[in-house]
This record gives C-alpha cells, structure tokens and sequence, in this order.
C-alpha cells in the first residue's frame, strides 16, 4: 500500500528498481531492474509515467554478480525491454545500446520514449532554462538543505532506525554511570566507510580514533561545524 501511495497519491516521478532479484510464485526469477512487474504493476496497474532509473551498478551487478546475462547488451536489453529509462552506470552506453540494436536484442525506436520521459522531467524542473532563472536555483545546500533542524531530524530519523537484534538479558542500554571502557571490535571498528556507507553526503562523525573531528567531503561546499 505504501508504494502504491507513493505512485496514485503522492504523484511520484520517478522510481529506481534495486540490486536485488524476484521471484513470484516459484515462477522464473529476474533481478529487479529487468523484472516483468516493472510494466505489469508500475506502468500497467498503477499507470505509472514517469521514468525508472537502475540503481547505482545494479545492471553491471546482474552481469558480474548474479549472472543473470552473460554481457552488458543483454543486460540492458532486459532492462529497457522491462521498462528502465535510465541506468546509474555505464551499462547504457551508446556502443553498448548498440550492440544490444545490431544483435536485435532491443529496437532504435524503443530508446524514443524514454527519451520523452528523461526530458520531460529535465524541463519540468527547469533544466532547460536559462541558468538561474529558476525557483530551484535559489536553493542554497547550507540554508535550505544542511541546517540545523534537517540534521536534527536526520539524527532522529538515524536514531529510531536502529534495530536491536537480540538485547539478552536486557544488558542495554548501558548505565553511564559504572561503564568505564566499550570495546569496539572488528575490522570495520575505526572504518569510515562503514560508518557511512555509500551515500553518506557530505559531513559525518568520524570513526572512533577521531571522535572529536569531522570528516568533510572535499567536493561539497559546506563550512564545517
């Protein structure tokens, strides 16, 4: 209900199939980006127009780690043939679409219509006006995105998210009062990379031999806290 909500009340414009695979009913399984539903529910049922974007390498990913295709052409021809308009990667190449148009895995026209998608949003959200005469451009990151009252909702948001797998003995939360040392163990104990993952923006905390310091990624233009 959720993500029907999303499409038929909230008017979303745009998806993005995961890594992941499905399979419905013991029937054949495929990976999300060249899934059948992709048409069956989100254009079909739910009369979904807008575009559809593959995750982050997640066509590559059906090549190299699922081997569901056995190269990058038949992978993106499952993908369009499903009804993904653009890939985050490098599986929509023009030499790959190409080779995928020669082998008849896909047809030239098919691009057409996503091309209609991916436009039509750049030109609803004033891509293709002039520079600075839109209403997004008067966005600034510092004031309307990395403020105080977004980064206390993220830390609240961040805070409720965490699942407690098992609290034996009911041992948490710990009583500051008589905890005198934690052991943080593992490689991934001091890992910023693990900390923040693959989307983390532009400021976090910093692992655990820095914990006074910020880590600030060099391409965002924010002042450090």
């Amino acid at each position: 209900p959720a993500f029907d909500a999303a499409i038929t009340e909230a008017g979303a414009g745009s998806l993005m199939c995961a890594y992941s695979g499905l399979r419905i009913d013991g029937g054949e399984g495929h990976p999300m980006c060249s899934h059948p539903i992709l048409k069956t529910e989100l254009r079909q049922r739910l009369n979904f127009s807008g575009y559809i974007c593959s995750d982050g390498g997640a066509l590559g990913f059906a090549v190299d780690e699922q081997h569901a295709y056995k190269d990058a052409a038949h992978a993106a021809a499952a993908a369009i043939n499903a009804g993904v308009d653009i890939n985050s990667g490098n599986t929509f190449e023009p030499a790959v679409l190409q080779s995928a148009i020669n082998q008849s895995l896909i047809s030239a026209s098919q691009l057409d219509p996503m091309l209609r998608r991916l436009f039509a949003k750049r030109a609803a959200l004033g891509l293709l006006d002039p520079f600075g005469s839109t209403p997004f451009a008067k966005l600034s990151v510092a004031k309307d995105v990395d403020n105080a009252e977004h980064r206390a909702v993220a830390r609240k948001l961040a805070t409720r998210g965490i699942v407690l797998l098992k609290n034996r003995d009911h041992r948490l939360p710990l009583a500051k009062a008589s905890l005198k040392k934690v052991a943080v163990l593992g490689p991934n104990a001091d890992s910023k990379g693990a900390l923040v993952g693959s989307y983390a923006g532009c400021i976090v905390a910093a692992p655990i031999n820095n914990r006074s310091q910020w880590h600030v990624n060099p391409d965002c233009n924010l002042v450090t806290p």
